[in-house]
């Protein structure tokens, strides 16, 4: 089950790299989380993201979240992500986005645990009053190197989807796949740090496709 989900994904995600423009850009993550008590937990995200092909801010992401956990690996939680996207020329866009997540296990393969979420978001963006709505779904492995759990590899498939049009440019449709790698360094049992690169197959209406080869780093810390 998991190797045909994994093969479906990654077909999907492949749709005609050939034709598609490349790029590179650098994602910067950092993520925090206290624990309320053993089920509930609050997080915080800061994310910084280039333009392609330079090194200047191309979006500036704050989220703050809520996490609930159910029994047998199951989550639900919601978050609120302000989006500030800066352009090269003309105003900045402002965002403003509401998810609503699920996340839960879906077994072991390969020594690993792999986990899986589904995200329905709704976004705003300053000045249109269209509401615009997208889909969400990632599978996720992930498994510990060594026995004190300090190093651990993590690859992950995501799919995006958009559910409607509206004024501001969405279109409805497949909008991303992004399929990733990264290596997890715990530096305690509070703060740790992951190196990764992603490849981003991007859908652009009326133009070629666009690879994003993204270098990130995530920065993280448990409370």
């Amino acid at each position: 089950m998991i190797r045909y989900l994994g093969a479906l994904g990654l077909a999907l995600g492949c749709a005609c790299p050939a034709l598609a423009d490349d790029n590179v850009q650098q994602w910067l993550t950092i993520v925090a989380d206290v624990k309320l008590d053993d089920k509930d937990s609050i997080s915080g995200n800061f994310i910084l993201r280039s333009h392609p092909d330079s090194w200047d801010l191309g979006q500036r992401f704050l989220r703050v979240g809520y996490t609930h956990k159910l029994d047998k690996g199951q989550s639900v939680g919601i978050s609120y992500t302000n989006v500030r996207g800066f352009a090269d020329n003309g105003p900045d866009r402002f965002e403003h986005r509401l998810t609503e997540t699920y996340g839960f296990t879906l077994g072991t393969f390969a020594g690993g645990k792999v986990e899986a979420r589904v995200q329905a978001e709704q976004n705003i963006v300053e000045h249109d009053s269209d509401l615009g709505l997208r889909a969400r779904g990632r599978i996720r492995w992930i498994r510990a190197l060594d026995k004190k759990q300090i190093f651990e590899v993590q690859l992950s498939e995501e799919q995006i989807f958009a559910l409607n049009d509206t004024d501001y440019g969405q279109r409805s449709g497949f909008v991303a796949n992004r399929l990733g790698a990264a290596l997890h360094v715990a530096l305690n049992k509070t703060v740790g740090f992951a190196p990764s690169y992603t490849w981003q197959l991007a859908n652009r209406r009326g133009s070629p496709d666009r690879n994003d080869h993204v270098f990130g780093l995530t920065m993280d810390a448990h409370f």
